[in-house]
């Protein structure tokens, strides 16, 4: 978990990570990256309860291809932190087909949503 999620603060970008609502990977994600987390601790984070809707329903594939776009936009999320139990990275490319694996190991696999 360690070499995933430090892999994160290579880039020298200032994109959001967006992680599973319920992984737990937003609390530890600033720690071993240095990137900001779209969901964190609950009290840290402005707006907590809408945004883990939010996430939510895109993770539950609710979104179409525009709204899923628009929500990653906005937000200025640049990768997306997938548990390895889970729902699985092909199940978000097919019905999100501007993101694409940028790093995989055994127990995480990120995907990147550079459009």
């Amino acid at each position: 978990l360690y070499d995933g999620l430090s892999i994160l603060e290579k880039p020298n970008d200032n994109w959001v990570v967006l992680t599973t609502p319920d992984s737990g990977y937003g609390l530890i994600v600033p720690t071993l990256s240095g990137k900001r987390v779209y969901i964190g601790r609950p009290l840290l984070t402005l707006g907590y309860e809408n945004k883990r809707s939010i996430a939510k329903q895109f993770f539950d594939l609710k979104m179409d291809t525009t709204q899923a776009k628009n929500f990653l936009s906005n937000a200025h999320i640049g990768y997306i932190v997938l548990p390895s139990s889970g729902l699985h990275s092909q199940v978000l490319t097919s019905t999100y087909p501007f993101l694409e694996e940028w790093y995989k190991n055994s127990e995480v696999t990120i995907l990147t949503s550079r459009f």
